[in-house]
């Protein structure tokens, strides 16, 4: 149901301090803006589900903060990054303790990118209409087949978090998942995304220089994206980034995407980063020590086929125990993947995998 006043708010926060835990859900628009823009906040304690909408109805910030920041109430959403986002951004800090149903279900054999609705059809035999997905949620009124949708979202996440605790408790993996949700909840995602920006590029630099221009440019165009309030794109799209980036693009090429930004600011820091020269050093090629040749392209394969195996085995996804990242990183010596939890039931496994590296 959807709710107004102050006094209902407060009786479903008491219901929820008893049962000491919630089940939260967003609906949000993010098409034009950098920011999402909250249009609906759907909340589920043991026995009701309320929905607050902050397009028609102020939202009361402080009852929002009282039930994401009490500690004592464990908050339970699927695939939560963006909600996580959107709290990040009201209030300057990521809520705790929060526990990710799309997380949970990896360790009983489901991708790390397994619907909401699949994992509700398997455990609970219930079937979510999704036909309300990829709608304009700032549109009012909001008739009643939208907010039956937006029910469903949270209904259902504390009986599937009580089903898929219980199937981990069985198993022994509870432990398994709590890596994943140290990521999740880690504010150095938000507190550094300016720096953070060029990681989204499909880009790799030859040498310093590049990754230098690369870094500078994409801080630079996420600080003005988020003063503008605009996507990323609409300031620079990352195929331009990448050539003007690059070494070896021609003086003219790089001219035209200059030319082509509006955002005057923008462009003129753009040309004072590029008017930087190369420090001593900075043009020597490092990808040939990054590279994977040949014999190491088999031993990542092997390695692949381990965790596969294994996996399979034991019915969980690989990506629980390392993506293809992790796995590049170990075979060029960077990284050792397999501790704690991950040792334990890859002893031999490990061996194996060490007469290789």
């Amino acid at each position: 149901m959807l709710l107004y006043n102050n006094g209902q708010l407060n009786q479903f926060y008491q219901k929820c301090q008893k049962d000491k835990i919630i089940a939260i859900d967003t609906e949000f628009h993010r098409v034009d803006t950098y920011y999402p823009k909250l249009c609906l906040l759907q909340l589920a304690n043991t026995s009701e589900t309320i929905i607050l909408d902050p397009v028609e109805k102020s939202l009361n910030k402080n009852f929002i903060k009282k039930i994401l920041y009490n500690t004592k109430i464990k908050k339970i959403l699927h695939a939560g990054r963006q909600d996580v986002e959107i709290f990040f951004n009201m209030f300057g800090k990521v809520p705790r303790p929060i526990i990710d149903t799309q997380i949970c279900i990896m360790p009983l054999g489901y991708s790390n990118s397994a619907s909401y609705a699949t994992i509700c059809l398997d455990l609970l035999n219930v079937k979510i209409n999704k036909s309300n997905q990829f709608i304009d949620w700032r549109v009012r009124p909001l008739s009643k087949d939208k907010i039956n949708y937006a029910i469903s979202d949270a209904k259902y996440l504390i009986p599937l978090y009580k089903i898929i605790t219980s199937k981990l408790n069985a198993l022994n993996r509870k432990l398994w998942i709590k890596e994943m949700h140290q990521r999740l909840l880690s504010e150095n995602i938000f507190l550094n995304k300016k720096k953070l920006a060029w990681k989204k590029i499909d880009f790799n630099p030859k040498n310093n220089y590049e990754l230098k221009l690369l870094k500078k440019v994409c801080e630079t165009r996420e600080n003005f994206a988020m003063k503008e309030n605009v996507p990323v794109k609409r300031i620079l799209s990352n195929s331009e980034i990448k050539k003007i980036c690059n070494s070896n693009s021609r003086l003219s090429a790089k001219n035209t995407i200059i030319k082509r930004i509006s955002n005057k600011l923008f462009k003129k820091e753009i040309v004072q980063i590029l008017r930087n020269k190369p420090k001593d050093g900075d043009l020597i090629n490092y990808k040939l020590k990054n590279k994977i040749d040949f014999k190491k392209r088999e031993i990542l394969k092997k390695l692949k086929n381990i965790i596969l195996k294994k996996s399979q085995a034991l019915n969980f996804h690989p990506n629980l125990i390392a993506s293809n990242d992790d796995l590049r990183e170990m075979v060029l010596g960077k990284k050792n993947i397999f501790n704690g939890w991950k040792y334990e039931i890859f002893k031999k496994e490990y061996a194996e995998l060490k007469k290789i590296l």
